[in-house]
């Protein structure tokens, strides 16, 4: 029995990544790195949502008078945030992407490398 166990372990060892291979600590953004006003732009954004789900439930139970479907308003409301949302996305992957391509040009591995580290990060 630990013939089979010995192998399996031998096995899993063989599959999982090598932390010290794939060195995730050197590819990690600092707090630094962050984009102040993107996380505001989010904030805002979550916010906003916040209220209008808020008011939307108002309405459902009969606190609020408000035509959802039909108002120019509120249909504004709706699709800003919605557009706000994507293009805080849009701007997230971008800038993902362009870091990734800098690393790669910069020597520091090739795009498996990386995506093993994304990987790694994500399972955390």
């Amino acid at each position: 029995m630990s013939g089979v166990r010995r192998d399996a372990r031998r096995a899993a060892r063989a599959i999982e990544p090598r932390r010290d291979a794939i060195e995730p600590s050197a590819h990690r953004a600092s707090p630094r790195a962050r984009v102040e006003g993107l996380d505001a732009l989010r904030g805002v954004a979550i916010v906003a949502m916040i209220v209008y789900h808020f008011c939307f439930d108002l309405r459902y139970f009969g606190a609020l008078r408000a035509d959802f479907e039909h108002d120019i308003r509120w249909l504004g409301a709706r699709t800003l945030i919605l557009s706000s949302f994507l293009l805080i996305a849009g701007i997230v992957l971008l800038t993902a992407v362009m870091h990734l391509v800098r690393a790669i040009g910069r020597g520091h591995g090739t795009l498996a490398k990386h995506l093993l580290v994304a990987r790694s990060d994500v399972a955390e």
